[in-house]
């Protein structure tokens, strides 16, 4: 009881904070044929959750952090709805302005888009300067945004995710992954599915993975956490250490290398090694062998751990 009263209470307070902004526009879009949502806008935040009706509402709020008007978002927005081919879809952009620029930028009017739609329809969203909120949708997703962080959480399906500016977290994701950020951090819980992520800018953090791995940063660290059996990690970083966390009686083949650091097998690894193993070089079969594991650091320590 106690879990459901707290679970209400948090969905009454981002209701009632989403609620207290200022609602600019409604609208209901339905067929017997959908298949896809679609969404674009400039300048703004795009949330998506699922519901039980069978029809896809788009509310435009205003938000509260603006100091622009409903007037304001009218003049220089134009919004356009529809529904074709199976999917319905929404596009916000400047009035007379096809691109995004600096002008238009200094000009914007910060709004959100709340989309609510079958957690079957699969997804496809772009924003050039907002950020990204997805839950519980079993269809595939593509994700993007200029400017922006992305959340996802209970998504089964594919998703590809991309952002210039800001970081990815990504939850209780059943399917493939692929990340990508140019300038922030990527941070993965409970996955199931090949998990692919790449950040130039940030660190890595993969918890609790059912599958193959591949992670890479040019600035950061990297922490892989492998669950019951390890399909495989291939793992590199430029500028820090790399950690990966294995069930303790794992067979692989192992080839981890640095040139600025070591390389190290804690304990807790149930090992019989077979290979080469040096200060900063462990080229071998751990326990026979089994899927590859292939880790880089031109700038720090690599460490493999047991659980």
């Amino acid at each position: 009881m106690k879990s459901m009263v707290t679970a209400t209470v948090l969905f009454l307070a981002g209701w009632t904070s989403l609620s207290a902004q200022e609602l600019i526009e409604t609208r209901t879009l339905s067929g017997s044929d959908l298949k896809e949502v679609y969404v674009s806008t400039l300048g703004g935040d795009i949330e998506v959750e699922s519901w039980s009706v069978a029809e896809v509402r788009i509310d435009i709020f205003l938000n509260k952090s603006s100091d622009k008007s409903k007037k304001d978002f009218e003049e220089r927005y134009e919004r356009r709805f529809g529904v074709d081919n199976g999917r319905a879809w929404i596009e916000i952009k400047y009035k007379g302005k096809s691109k995004w620029n600096f002008f238009n930028w200094t000009h914007s009017v910060g709004h959100t888009v709340v989309v609510k739609m079958p957690k079957s329809l699969n997804l496809q969203l772009t924003t050039s300067g907002g950020d990204i909120q997805v839950r519980e949708i079993t269809g595939a997703a593509t994700i993007s945004t200029s400017g922006g962080d992305v959340k996802v959480t209970d998504l089964i399906g594919v998703l590809k995710a991309s952002t210039s500016g800001g970081d990815l977290v990504l939850s209780s994701i059943t399917g493939k992954i692929y990340a990508s950020t140019s300038g922030g951090d990527i941070k993965v819980n409970t996955v199931s599915g090949v998990t692919e992520v790449s950040t130039s800018g940030g660190d890595v953090n993969v918890k609790n993975a059912k599958g193959f791995v591949d992670a890479s940063t040019s600035g950061g660290d990297i922490y892989v956490d492998i669950r019951k059996e390890c399909d495989g990690v291939r793992a590199s970083t430029s500028g820090g250490d790399l950690v990966v966390n294995l069930p303790a009686a794992t067979a692989l083949n192992l080839d981890a290398r640095t040139t600025g650091g070591r390389v190290s097998i804690t304990d807790d690894l149930e090992v019989s090694f077979k290979g080469t193993m040096k200060k900063d070089k462990v080229d071998g079969k751990i326990n026979g062998g089994g899927p590859d594991v292939h880790l880089r650091t031109s700038g720090g320590d690599i460490r493999i751990s047991g659980q």
